[in-house]
């Protein structure tokens, strides 16, 4: 019998990719909205692109921390 991981991962792949696509746009659209505001100190037009950047780094840090330590784990009582 299989998994219900091995049946809903396509499921996530997809919506996942969804969501990455809405966010590149949101994001794009953010940044030329950012950048063509004629009035907007540079400081600020830099603190509000940092924010993106900022969650994205951390976003991956998170991910690439659980995939490394879900490598790391050893049930014992479960068998494999």
């Amino acid at each position: 019998m299989a998994s219900s991981e091995s049946r809903s991962s396509p499921l996530l792949w997809i919506g996942g990719a969804i969501l990455a696509v809405a966010a590149v746009i949101i994001g794009g659209y953010w940044i030329y909205i950012i950048t063509a505001a004629e009035d907007m100190p540079v400081l600020l037009m830099v603190a509000l692109l940092a924010i993106p950047v900022a969650l994205a780094v951390l976003l991956v840090a998170a991910i690439r921390d659980r995939i490394i330590s879900k490598k790391k784990e050893n049930f014992l009582e479960v068998d494999n």
